[in-house]
């Protein structure tokens, strides 16, 4: 069965690599370590982005382990405040030689996923309608360093430190698995940033957004 829920978490930005490279000082040994692969996807008229939608493949290395894919339809999300972003989700976790597949062909057919991941397109069609045959296009991608961390100080949640891309840009989120604790996460989480002396502000967009922001990224006109 597909994962369906809400995802709830404070975004900050760090000002720099030096400040990131001292908030893991700060912060001792990392628990794991994941090198992330994200590829997004679309119809050909840009069905999903309209709707304030996104189609996601990631495929995950951790440490030793193997690399594990996911699928992932992240619908219209609430607009940021404070830091905050919330949206829902529903992912499935799919074989590691389809999402290849999919990144290699720049397409994401529902014949070869519709198998494993079915729900996830039935998902989408029911937000933006038919889905062509010959399936979604490559939109564009980007790569993250995540490093987990449970500090003391957040009372045992994770604190993820994301290295996303080639330009320096560094993401510090916490997620909430109940929102009615944010007052204290805040917090605790920006004590524990000042605590560092490291430069931080509040995010304003997701690291997709950020994506399509970009002038350096790989978007394909498909006109």
């Amino acid at each position: 069965m597909p994962d369906s829920h809400r995802e709830t978490e404070l975004k900050y930005v760090l000002g720099s690599a030096a400040d990131a490279a001292a908030l893991r000082r700060a912060l001792g040994p990392a628990v794991e370590e994941r090198s992330q692969q994200n590829f997004f996807f679309d119809t050909q008229d840009r069905r999903l982005l309209a709707a304030g939608a996104a189609l996601r493949v990631r495929t995950e290395k951790c440490g030793t382990g193997p690399t594990r894919a996911w699928i992932t339809l992240k619908c219209s999300e609430s607009r940021p405040t404070g830091g905050l972003f919330a949206r829902d989700e529903l992912e499935r976790e799919i074989p590691h030689e389809a999402a290849m597949t999919a990144a290699g062909d720049r397409n994401l057919s529902p014949l070869g996923l519709i198998p494993v991941a079915g729900d996830v397109f039935d998902a989408a069609r029911d937000l933006v309608g038919p889905v062509a045959p010959e399936g979604l296009r490559f939109l564009g991608m980007f790569h993250t360093w995540r490093q987990v961390f449970r500090p003391n100080e957040l009372g045992g949640m994770e604190l993820v430190l994301d290295e996303v891309g080639a330009a320096e840009h560094f993401e510090v989120e916490l997620e909430l698995d109940d929102p009615s604790r944010l007052p204290a996460a805040r917090e605790a989480l920006e004590g524990l940033l000042r605590g560092a002396t490291v430069a931080f502000s509040q995010g304003a967009e997701s690291k997709f957004a950020r994506m399509l922001r970009l002038g350096g990224i790989t978007i394909i006109d498909y006109q």
